[in-house]
Order: structure tokens, then sequence, then C-alpha cells
């Protein structure tokens, strides 16, 4: 199925670089925090007040689809999109992913984190290491005139050489005037792919 990308203009990709550098600060900003006895909500509460510190921006996904909160934060075998709470605090040997968004002049900017929490067991210190690599193998194939399958194919290959299984529910997609933009692509219909 081809999927048409929303081209952006100048002025556009210029505000989302912007956006996109705030996102990152706020990303390493969390990860500073990320220790034993803190709870979510309080790293949320970092979050939004640091996003909302920069004019025109706002946390791209409170409110979005009914979301409550600024950060998406999945602790240990929570896969994505968790809910941050006051009950949930993090322990000795947690992983952490942040998942967060900046909305700067009708424009969304979207990013991940994995942060370990202290020290981590061996096994789930490998397996940071392996997503990492993904991810860095991905960024890797992305070039003028790649497809998408490129991208999804690279990543499933490194996660299953290592013995992971991914989650083949969940899409990557882009950003823009939405939050969820084409290109779209599923981690399991890239299978059997070779990278250019």
């Amino acid at each position: 199925m081809k999927q048409v990308i929303p081209i952006k203009t100048a002025a556009e990709i210029d505000a989302m670089r912007h956006a996109g550098a705030i996102l990152k600060q706020t990303l390493e900003l969390l990860h500073r925090h990320v220790k034993p006895g803190v709870n979510l909500k309080q790293l949320d509460t970092i979050a939004e007040e640091f996003i909302r510190s920069h004019e025109g921006c706002t946390p791209g996904f409170k409110g979005m689809y009914g979301f409550p909160a600024s950060v998406c934060m999945s602790v240990n075998e929570e896969a994505v999109h968790g809910i941050p709470d006051e009950e949930i605090v993090l322990e000795e040997g947690d992983i952490i992913g942040l998942d967060c968004g900046v909305y700067y002049k009708g424009l969304h900017t979207d990013a991940c984190i994995t942060a370990m929490v202290g020290t981590v067991s061996p096994e789930v210190a490998h397996f940071v290491k392996t997503t990492k690599k993904a991810l860095d193998n991905a960024i890797k194939v992305v070039r003028p005139d790649a497809h998408v399958g490129d991208i999804s194919y690279v990543i499933q290959k490194t996660l299953e050489d290592q013995g992971y299984a991914p989650i083949v529910e969940c899409t990557g997609h882009g950003v823009g005037k939405e939050l969820h933009e084409p290109p779209k692509f599923l981690i399991k219909a890239a299978k059997g792919l070779a990278p250019n």
C-alpha cells in the first residue's frame, strides 16, 4: 500500500527542529531524575514544567486521545503508553521507557528513550544495549529512496539475532501536523525483506 507522506515547508522543518531540540532536552532532564525512590508523577511534572517554560511549547501528548499526562512511562515489562502515577515508585534495577512529545507552532515531535534505574542485571543491560543497537542500525539505512520496510527489517533482524521478539502490533510513524502521520509501518510487515 502506497502512503502519501506530507511534505513539510522549510518553516515547518525549522519549527520541528526547534521543538525537537526542546524534546531532546526534556528527555535528558528526565533521564537525570530517574533514580530509585522517584515516582512517575514526579517525573511527569518535571517534564511538563520544562516544556511549558519554553515559549510556545506545550506537551504534545497531554490530552491526545484522552491521555492525562505529558509523558508515557513504561516500567520493566510494560511495553508502551503507560500512564504516570504517583503510586508507581522506581526501584533499583528497573528500566523505564520515557516517551514524550513537544507541540510547537501547530507541529508535533515525538521521541522515546529507555533509562536504567541504578544498577541493573546483566540480562537487562544486554536488552537495553540490543535495543539501542537496533535503533542505531535503523538510522544507518535512512536515506533517499530507502523504504520504510528497510527500517523495519533492520530493527527486527537486530532484535531477533539476539533472541528477542519484537512486539508486532506496534508501529513506527511520521510526525508533523498530526502526531501520527505516514509513513506508518509494522515491524512484522517487513519480515523477509532485505535492506538495500
